[in-house]
């Protein structure tokens, strides 16, 4: 279990017995579950829109969305130390708040918005 927690960077060997309080553990798992949860609800929201229509989306695209919404977002592919991971997180969002003015923008196919995906993700944006 500790060797676990260590290549998640939960807690660090330092030698010997690896005592850690659960209040840091858990609280990293909670960063770690709301990232997850904002990136993947992103990821399903663009798959669908392209499911729907890819030729409306292609052109909003936006530099390294490949890179962090592409793969399923599991811990062990954060980006590992706090900094990165916190600013990973703030890009998610600002990718998602893009995506949300695209779909809700005057432009947009009316047809978007009501996507269950869009629906989700303008929910959790809302909540986280």
């Amino acid at each position: 279990m500790v060797d676990h927690l260590v290549a998640a960077g939960l807690v660090k060997r330092r030698g010997g017995r690896v005592r850690t309080d659960s209040t840091h553990v858990l609280a990293a798992v909670r960063t770690l579950n709301r990232t997850e949860l904002v990136a993947e609800t992103l990821r399903a929201a663009l798959e669908q829109l392209t499911l729907e229509d890819e030729e409306w989306l292609a052109p909003l695209v936006l530099a390294g969305w490949a890179d962090r919404s592409g793969p399923p977002a599991f811990y062990h592919r954060l980006p590992k130390g706090k900094a990165a991971l916190e600013e990973h997180t703030l890009q998610v969002g600002e990718d998602g708040i893009w995506l949300l003015r695209a779909v809700f923008s005057d432009d947009a196919p009316p047809r978007l918005r009501t996507l269950t995906q869009i629906e989700i993700l303008r929910q959790v944006w809302v909540q986280q």
